[in-house]
């Protein structure tokens, strides 16, 4: 059990509820200038929240997006965090909202994702949980990995695959015991 402050406990949920406030209505100028832009310069905005992409077939046009975008935040007094953001090309994929996205492929986790995963895994192995709750936990990792997106994710190597991979991340080694209670069998179907 974690126990947060009530200091602590308010700010979180300042923060949420600014993040919610800040996708939904403050980031509207944003939507509007980006519309605008969308048929005279044939770029592709796309917005989750206060998570956008901007796909533009050049590199011109990508900095008459990108000039736009800097005029609206700088006018809404925000800014655009250096680590979150990317500029390049789609060819190799990128990353979005916890996932990797590839032209010819399926989705995937994100590298970022599958290490968080680990991070959360191993803090739940250190405080002593057993390997069934472990197992649970990556059981329902996956259900919100593949949550609203079912046939667009990959399940390439499923469950097992996952769940085998963080077993052995943190040098867990399956034992006749373990094996008689857990079940590697999970279908997201």
């Amino acid at each position: 059990m974690r126990i947060i402050s009530n200091a602590r406990a308010v700010a979180w949920l300042q923060a949420a509820v600014f993040r919610l406030y800040c996708g939904t209505v403050y980031l509207t100028p944003l939507d509007r200038a980006m519309e605008q832009l969308q048929p005279r310069h044939d770029i592709r905005y796309q917005r989750f929240m206060d998570d956008y992409l901007i796909f533009a077939p050049t590199r011109h046009k990508l900095k008459a997006a990108l000039r736009t975008m800097y005029r609206v935040l700088d006018q809404l007094k925000l800014c655009v965090h250096p680590d979150k953001r990317s500029i390049g090309t789609t060819h190799r994929g990128f990353d979005f909202l916890g996932y990797r996205i590839h032209s010819d492929r399926k989705l995937r986790p994100a590298r970022q994702s599958l290490n968080r995963l680990l991070v959360r895994s191993r803090r739940l192995y250190e405080q002593g949980v057993d390997i069934n709750r472990l197992r649970q936990y990556v059981q329902r990792w996956l259900i919100w990995l593949h949550s609203g997106l079912r046939g667009k994710v990959s399940q390439q190597g499923g469950f097992t695959r996952i769940f085998v991979y963080i077993l052995k991340q943190l040098n867990i080694t399956i034992t006749s015991t373990h094996s008689k209670n857990l079940s590697l069998d999970f279908d997201l179907r």
